[in-house]
């Protein structure tokens, strides 16, 4: 019992001193400060537009390779395996 009771005491100290010691950080009422921080959120979303701008045009410009077309024959086996594998509609019945 006396061991517990100490290591409440222990624990119950640390937790305070530690409380204690972190202080909130407040937000600079400073314009400038608040005025330099605008200027970099915008600087980092202009260059943040820019490459994603840069990444559309890249994969826009890549021409897209020719699709193999099915041959009359190569369809109707396609169709028929889609037939083979999908399963039965089910028949509504009444209760």
């Amino acid at each position: 019992m006396e061991k517990w009771l100490l290591l409440a005491l222990a624990v119950g100290s640390a937790s305070a001193s530690l409380a204690q010691g972190v202080q909130p950080v407040q937000a600079s009422q400073d314009p400038g400060a608040q005025t330099i921080r605008a200027q970099k959120r915008i600087e980092l979303r202009t260059a943040l537009s820019e490459k994603r701008n840069s990444n559309r045009t890249s994969v826009a410009a890549e021409p897209l390779p020719a699709a193999r077309q099915l041959s009359p024959s190569e369809r109707a086996e396609m169709r028929e395996q889609l037939r083979r594998y999908q399963p039965e509609p089910l028949q509504w019945q009444p209760p």
